[in-house]
């Protein structure tokens, strides 16, 4: 495992419950929030051009294996598109609309926002939140992606004391977390080794 630039360890995914705003949610509104941090091996750049390359999901994330947009798009701010989603938990898989909220590339900050259209917004909402950026002093060789899921309204309620979906949300969060690390280091690694060669 390889020492990031504060001389820890870049292990796996953290998972944490802190609420969190979303482009349209503020914190007042959120019944929970679920997400983790990871850091990765790779430049934040090459993280984030493998979240936005949506037609490869299926090569390496194990819970949203698909992503689609309508006719091919290149996904932007307004465009909606289909998750498929494991539930592991339901054993089961969702498809679920979705519309893109943010886009930015910025070098200190790439940021991809969208909000699950599964519900009508006036049962709840359900947000999503990844940032990537550089981890300071590594020279742009390691990033760290920090992502989050925050739902509102009264379907919330259900979801969070009935149906356990945070503890569900945690689970497939860090699995999210840790493949697309695996994955971005993997991809970094035979850069690196053909590079030398």
């Amino acid at each position: 495992m390889a020492a990031n630039a504060q001389g820890t360890s870049s292990g796996p995914a953290r998972v944490w419950s802190d609420v969190m705003e979303t482009p349209t949610l503020t914190k007042q509104q959120i019944v929970f929030t679920v997400g983790s941090t990871v850091t990765i091996d790779a430049p934040a750049d090459k993280v984030f051009a493998i979240i936005m390359s949506f037609d490869k999901y299926g090569e390496w994330n194990t819970w949203c294996p698909k992503f689609e947009f309508k006719d091919g798009e290149r996904p932007e701010v307004g465009s909606t598109g289909t998750m498929h989603v494991n539930m592991e938990a339901q054993n089961r898989q969702y498809e679920i609309p979705a519309e893109i909220l943010e886009l930015e590339y910025e070098p200190q900050q790439y940021k991809l926002s969208w909000r699950g259209k599964l519900l009508p917004a006036w049962a709840g909402k359900a947000e999503r939140v990844q940032i990537v950026t550089p981890v300071e002093g590594s020279n742009n060789q390691q990033s760290q992606l920090k992502q989050w899921e925050s739902m509102s309204g009264f379907a919330s309620y259900v979801f969070k004391h009935i149906m356990g979906i945070p503890k569900q949300l945690a689970d497939s969060n860090a699995l999210y977390s840790n493949d697309i690390k695996k994955h971005a280091e993997k991809l970094q690694g035979s850069i690196s080794t053909s590079a030398s060669v």
